[in-house]
C-alpha cells in the first residue's frame, strides 16, 4: 500500500488530501514517509487527527521531523503541489474536517478543482449514505476522488480468516467469545475456532447487555442487562413516550418562539411593540429573515408598521378573544 501512496503523490500536481482514521497511526506514518520523500511538507487537519498524532509523537511512535510539519494556516499559504494534508472524515461524518470541506465550511482549507483526494479507509457497513455524498460533493467541486476500489490505499486492519486460524493453532484456547461484527461475522468466527479443535459448548456467542461470568477456569452466560437507546426529557430518564418524541421532531424542523413581557399587577404586556422572527430549516446564511413590527391594541393586532419584503411568507393576521384569525393579507 505505501508504493500506491507514494505513486499517487508524487503523480498529483496540485495539493493532496488523504483521509484515514485518526486512529491508524502506521497508516499516517505510511503518509508522511512518501509525502517527505517527495519534498512535500505535512500537516494534521481534524481535532481527533491532531490530538492523537501528538500523541504519538511524544510516545515516539510516529516518527516526523518539525521541520517537516506546518500547521493549516501555514499549509492554505503554500504552494499546493508542496502540501500533503492528513484529515479525518473516512465515514462521511457530518462534523468530520473532509465533510466541512466537501461543503465548503471549513475555517481554513478550501478545496479546489486541482486537488487530489484520497480515502484511505474501507466502507463500514450502514456509511454508504454519508460516504458517497461527500464523495459528490467533492466531485462537484471538481476535486478527483480516489477509493481503494480505484487503487490500493487501504488494507483492513480487521483479521482475516488465515490470520484468525493462525492465532487459534498456536494459543490453543479453551474458550472462545467473538467479538465486534455482525451475527454472520461472529458466527463466521466460532466456525474457524471450531475447526481448530474448540469445543463448542466452550464458544460463546453474545450480543450486547449479554453478562459472561469467568469462574473456576470455565467461562458462561450468566444473563443479561437492559441496554439501548435511552431518551432523556427534561428530569425524566428513559420513560419517554410517543408524544414527547413527537414534539421533539417537530421541533427539529423550526420552530418560532415568542416572549413577551407583562406587568405582575395588572398581567398586561409591558411594551407596545414586538418584533417578530420565524426561523425555517436550511435556510442560506446571506438570507436574513426579515421582521415584522406591529402595534397591539386591546383585542386585536394592527398591520405591520414595516412594510414586509417580497418574497417573505409573512401575513398580517387579527387577534381577539377567540384566537387568531385567518391571514387579512399575504405577500407572495
Amino acid at each position: 500500500m505505501g508504493p500506491t501512496l507514494h505513486r499517487l503523490i508524487r503523480g498529483a500536481e496540485g495539493r493532496v488530501i488523504v483521509a484515514c482514521f485518526a486512529s491508524n497511526v502506521d497508516r499516517v506514518q505510511q503518509i508522511i514517509d512518501a509525502a517527505v520523500a517527495l519534498g512535500r511538507r505535512v500537516s494534521f487537519v481534524g481535532r481527533s487527527m491532531v490530538r492523537n498524532m501528538g500523541i504519538a509523537r511524544e510516545l515516539g511512535f510516529l516518527r516526523v521531523a518539525d521541520s517537516d510539519l506546518i500547521d493549516i494556516a501555514a499549509a492554505e499559504m503554500m504552494p499546493a503541489e508542496q502540501v500533503v494534508l492528513i484529515t479525518t472524515g473516512t465515514q462521511g461524518e457530518p462534523m468530520s474536517a473532509l465533510s466541512r470541506m466537501s461543503r465548503g465550511e471549513h475555517r481554513s482549507i478550501t478545496l479546489t478543482s486541482g486537488d487530489l483526494i484520497v480515502l484511505s479507509s474501507s466502507l463500514i457497513p450502514g456509511n454508504e449514505e454519508a460516504v458517497y455524498g461527500v464523495i459528490d460533493e467533492l466531485s462537484k467541486i471538481g476535486a478527483r476522488v480516489v477509493t481503494n476500489a480505484q487503487a490500493r490505499v487501504h488494507v483492513s486492519g480487521h483479521a482475516y480468516s488465515g490470520e484468525l486460524l493462525f492465532l487459534y493453532n498456536g494459543v490453543r484456547p479453551r474458550h472462545v467469545m467473538p467479538v465486534h461484527g455482525t451475527w454472520r461475522m461472529l458466527r463466521a468466527n466460532a466456525k474457524l475456532a471450531a475447526g481448530t479443535g474448540v469445543p463448542e459448548e466452550s464458544i460463546l456467542l453474545a450480543e450486547n447487555g449479554v453478562s459472561v461470568d469467568l469462574v473456576g477456569g470455565r467461562a458462561s452466560i450468566a444473563g443479561a442487562v437492559p441496554v439501548g437507546k435511552m431518551f432523556v426529557d427534561g428530569l425524566i430518564t428513559g420513560d419517554v413516550g410517543e408524544i414527547t418524541l413527537g414534539e421533539r421532531l417537530i421541533l427539529s424542523s423550526g420552530f418560532v418562539a415568542v416572549t413577551v413581557v407583562v406587568k405582575r399587577g395588572t398581567g398586561r404586556r409591558w411594551r407596545r411593540r414586538i418584533c417578530i422572527r420565524a426561523a425555517f430549516p436550511k435556510i442560506p446564511r446571506r438570507w436574513n429573515p426579515p421582521c415584522a413590527r406591529s402595534k397591539r391594541s386591546w383585542n386585536r393586532w394592527s398591520p405591520p408598521t414595516s412594510p414586509i419584503p417580497p418574497g417573505s411568507r409573512r401575513a398580517c393576521v387579527a387577534r381577539s378573544a377567540s384566537g387568531w384569525a385567518k391571514p387579512t393579507a399575504a405577500s407572495r
